[in-house]
């Protein structure tokens, strides 16, 4: 199952619909308004630092973000008109794989980030 990079157009010009990823509950919890605006002001100072995945679904030309709901959220908040994304092939089980796994290394990351900031308070 292979993936290709690409900018997805976050806005309706592009004739692409987002659908919901709803194939499990994999604990993912999409940011408060105010957690969107941060991140949309972090966006405009620092950039993204990681693409978010889709992966394109029937109807033709509509798409699911198993990785990256908050990012793109928050992109367009910031203004963006695209975002760099990763094209997956992917059925539902891999689609699933795939946003488990990057959920939880998000929240390892932060888990990292927080026990760093404790030490140093």
């Amino acid at each position: 199952m292979g993936k290709t990079a690409t900018a997805l157009n976050l806005g309706d010009g592009a004739g692409r619909k987002r659908v919901p990823f709803s194939t499990a509950d994999i604990g993912f919890r999409p940011y408060t308004p105010a957690q969107l605006e941060a991140f949309a002001e972090q966006l405009k100072e620092v950039g993204l630092l990681a693409r978010i995945i889709v992966r394109l679904t029937a109807p033709q030309g509509s798409y699911e973000i198993p990785a990256g709901h908050n990012r793109a959220s928050a992109a367009g908040l910031a203004g963006w008109d695209v975002i760099p994304a990763g094209i997956a092939e992917a059925d539902d089980a891999r689609a699933i794989v795939i946003a488990t796994s990057t959920n939880l290394i998000q929240r390892q990351n932060l888990s990292l980030v927080s026990n760093r900031k404790k030490r140093c308070i």
